[in-house]
């Protein structure tokens, strides 16, 4: 039995539309070594951490990271503490795909998707043979994507359909 098969239909329902609606796919860049790396990150209020101990218990793999509460510069503004569910491991990024392909996002979150699972495919190969420069096109597409004004980001062509490489 595959990892996904263990995955309860409704939790995987379920956590697409959550994700959906508080989840950030990420690209970070470690400008000394010049490595790109995946990041799915989920947050919520300190005091809805349970949802993440779940969503942590069912997928099987992620950290819980609580922040403590912080002042919005230049307002007396105060926000309550987070937590955040922090998956950035080559092979999680790898089943949240298998999941994310399963259990679609209906928003236009599935844009960041599409780039954010590039970026996970490209970096599914070995280090020798990634290509840094797309991998820095996906972080350029995936950065312009968030701007809530910006919906006509250009798509960087499909490693995976051009490699033939699958998930």
């Amino acid at each position: 039995m595959s990892w996904i098969d263990t995955i309860d239909n409704d939790f995987g329902h379920w956590f697409a539309g959550f994700a959906d609606g508080e989840g950030c796919f990420m690209c970070d860049y470690d400008k000394r070594d010049g490595r790109h790396g995946a990041r799915f990150v989920i947050g919520c209020r300190a005091d809805d951490k349970d949802t993440l101990e779940y969503i942590q218990r069912s997928l099987g793999f992620g950290t819980l990271y609580t922040g403590s509460e912080r002042t919005v510069k230049g307002t007396d503004y105060t926000s309550a503490p987070v937590t955040f569910l922090r998956i950035g491991r080559t092979k999680d990024c790898r089943k949240l795909v298998v999941l994310f392909d399963r259990y679609p996002l209906r928003s236009k979150k599935a844009k960041d998707y599409e780039l954010w699972k590039e970026l996970v495919c490209e970096m599914s190969r070995s280090v020798s043979n990634r290509d840094r420069k797309y991998m820095h096109e996906l972080k350029v597409a995936l950065t312009a994507i968030k701007e809530y004004s910006n919906n006509n980001v250009e798509m960087p062509e499909s490693c995976c359909q051009q490699l033939g490489l699958g998930l």
